[in-house]
């Protein structure tokens, strides 16, 4: 029923409740999962994109950090999942939340979405609605949020 799982990780606590209930889910169904980071880039976070007074040089250096930082999102997260006898993959992409989960999920023909209810979104979110909202209201496979 659920062959492949996706749980996007934003470093959150719920983010790790969602890799344990993820787990619990592979182990009964015999699926794999995929954690998956995406780095929010700070000039992208409001939708706005590209700030014109940002140099290309900048903005490369922002990019790598929010790669590094993400790569340790997902370490720590895959720690959670080491003693599992699970089929695991880590990825890491660069761009809005949301969208790339979405794209992510559709691309890769997952059977579900598995996430935490409340991340590190922050003022973000409250003015365009949390990132676990926006992927229930577009992903055309089944989200789970967990508390």
């Amino acid at each position: 029923m659920f062959r492949k799982i996706l749980v996007p990780i934003d470093g959150s606590n719920e983010a790790i409740k969602a890799v344990k209930v993820a787990l619990e889910i592979a182990e009964k169904f015999g699926s794999s999962i995929t954690l998956f980071h995406v780095a929010q880039l700070a000039y992208d976070y409001s939708g706005m994109g590209h700030l014109p007074e940002l140099s290309n040089g900048v903005i490369k250096a922002m990019e790598e950090e929010w790669a590094k930082a993400g790569k340790v999102i997902l370490e720590t997260a895959s720690k959670e999942l080491d003693s599992a006898d699970i089929e695991v993959a880590v990825e890491l992409e660069q761009g809005n939340a949301a969208r790339e989960i979405v794209y992510k999920a559709e691309k890769g023909k997952f059977d579900l979405i598995v996430m935490g209810s409340r991340g590190l979104g922050g003022i973000s979110a409250t003015v365009m609605g949390s990132v676990s909202s926006q992927v229930t209201r577009t992903s055309a496979c089944p989200v789970l949020v967990t508390r």
